[in-house]
Formats: C-alpha cells, sequence, structure tokens
C-alpha cells in the first residue's frame, strides 16, 4: 500500500492543475461575454439615440412646417388647376374620373381638401376629372311600335320628342316608318328622337268631277269600267228640251266635293232619270 502513495499524490496535483485551469478559461470566457455585452449596450444605446434624435427632428420639422391655405381649383382645366397647387406649395394627386353632364370633359368636379383648408406644405391635393356629359348612342326604331321605340329610347337614356302619322302602303299601321336623329347618332341623355308612324295604307279619295251637260251614255261606260255599281234608278217626272236627250243634268255630291270608297254618287240625266251609284272600296 505505501508504494502507491507517490502516483496518487501525483494524480492529485493532476486534477488540481486542470481544475485551475477551468476556471481560469471559464473566467475569460465570462470577462469576454461582459465586453460584449457592454459594447451590444453602447451600440443600442446609440441607435436608440440616434433614432430618437431623427424622429425628433422629423416631428419638430413637421410641426414646424408652416400652414398653407388650399385654393379653390373646382371647374379649373386640370393643367390649370395643378400648376395653382403647385405655386402654393402642395402637391397634386388626380384620384379618379367620372362623366357630369354639366361639367365639360378635362376639369375638376372635386377636390379634396376643401378650397379654404389650412394644410402643411407639400401635401397632396386630391383631384376628381370630369370626363363631360355621358355619352348616348340613338338605337334603331324602324319597325318598332311606338310603344317599343319609346321603350328603347328610355333605355338609351333618351326619350320621345314628337310622333307624326303619315299613310303608308309598305309599313304596317303603327309601326315606325323614319326617325330623326337616324340610328347611330351619338346624342347626350336626355336629347329627345322624333318618329314617323304609320297610319295604314293611304286612303283612297277622289274629287268629284263637273259631270252637267256631259253624255250620259259616255260616263256611264266610264262609270262601270273604273267598277262603279249602279244602285237604283227612278224618273224625275220632267222633260228634256231638244238637243238635252242622253245628258247629265245635275249631279250630288257637287263638283270639287271629295268623296271616298263605299260614298254613293246621285246623277240626274235627261230625259229625266235619276241614278244612284256607289264608289267602290
Amino acid at each position: 500500500m505505501a508504494e502507491d502513495s507517490p502516483a496518487t499524490d501525483a494524480e492529485c496535483g493532476a486534477e488540481r492543475g486542470e481544475s485551475r485551469r477551468t476556471a481560469a478559461r471559464w473566467r475569460l470566457m465570462l470577462a469576454g461575454a461582459g465586453r460584449i455585452a457592454g459594447i451590444g449596450l453602447i451600440l443600442a444605446g446609440t441607435l436608440g439615440a440616434a433614432f430618437g434624435f431623427g424622429l425628433y427632428l422629423t416631428l419638430r420639422a413637421a410641426v414646424s412646417r408652416p400652414e398653407l391655405v388650399v385654393p379653390d381649383v373646382v371647374d379649373l382645366e386640370a393643367d390649370e388647376a395643378r400648376a395653382l397647387l403647385e405655386r402654393s406649395g402642395l402637391r397634386v394627386a388626380v384620384s379618379g374620373s367620372r362623366h357630369d353632364p354639366n361639367v365639360p370633359a378635362g376639369k375638376v368636379l372635386e377636390q379634396f381638401p376643401l378650397a379654404g383648408t389650412r394644410t402643411k406644405r407639400a401635401r397632396p391635393v386630391r383631384l376628381v376629372l370630369s370626363l363631360g356629359p355621358a355619352r348616348a348612342v340613338v338605337p334603331d326604331l324602324a319597325g318598332m311600335s311606338a310603344r317599343g321605340a319609346q321603350l328603347a329610347l328610355r333605355a338609351a337614356r333618351l326619350s320621345v320628342r314628337h310622333t307624326m302619322t303619315v299613310p303608308s302602303a309598305r309599313v304596317p299601321i303603327g309601326r315606325v316608318i323614319s326617325q330623326d336623329p337616324p340610328p347611330g347618332t351619338e346624342a347626350y341623355p336626355g336629347d329627345r328622337v322624333a318618329l314617323l308612324v304609320s297610319a295604314g295604307p293611304p286612303e283612297r279619295a277622289f274629287v268629284m268631277p263637273d259631270l252637267e251637260g256631259r253624255a250620259w251614255s259616255a260616263v256611264r261606260r266610264a262609270l262601270e269600267r273604273a267598277g262603279f255599281r249602279r244602285i237604283r234608278a227612278r224618273r224625275d217626272g220632267s222633260t228634256a228640251a231638244p238637243g238635252e236627250q242622253d245628258t247629265i243634268a245635275d249631279q250630288w255630291p257637287r263638283p270639287g266635293h271629295r268623296v271616298r270608297p263605299g260614298d254613293r254618287v246621285s246623277i240626274v240625266t235627261r230625259p229625266p232619270m235619276v241614278l244612284e251609284m256607289e264608289i267602290p272600296r
């Protein structure tokens, strides 16, 4: 047992030396970490101070920036409005546009902030520009009923100005013959369109000629060829003078009177005969 003591003492000495070296390494590591933490704190403080100072300067500049009164640019041309706002120390931002029936295209409809508002220099003023009145296209109404044409115009934001009717052998009664302005014309909402509507086939009408003194036989043949038919004939009891045989003495309707299909015509002849005829339909 006595022979093992020297080795044991050596080992114990080696362990104590290793422990001292380990403790020294930890002290060095802790000291380094402390220095790094200190540097980090110093850097953080410096950056924080710099940020705070920058924020302070920004806020101070904003607070100390002089206020301006926003000028009125509504109804100005866009270029004029931009020039006026920039001369006033403000910026321009166009935020949109829309149609307006009263403001021509290219002019300012709205602004924000409103005119007279106090604001900071270089702040933007948002503008809404006019596109002018909205346009409409006149639809093709030919062949439509008067009611259908009215509905089509209403759908196009237009209306009927007036409606005239004329006879037409081609277009059925109640249908549109033509229109003014014509189809495809550009118009503004609310504009009106005139319509020409068919009254149906033209009515046949005649002007009663002067038949008195003419030979009845010739007149009769002409009337029969035209389709007239005799309703009845009667004698009137009078006598014809020499040279007046087979002539027309009187008529009704009188010459120049307007007659239509279905009307009746009475003719008095010599020798005395009264004939009633009907105008063909």
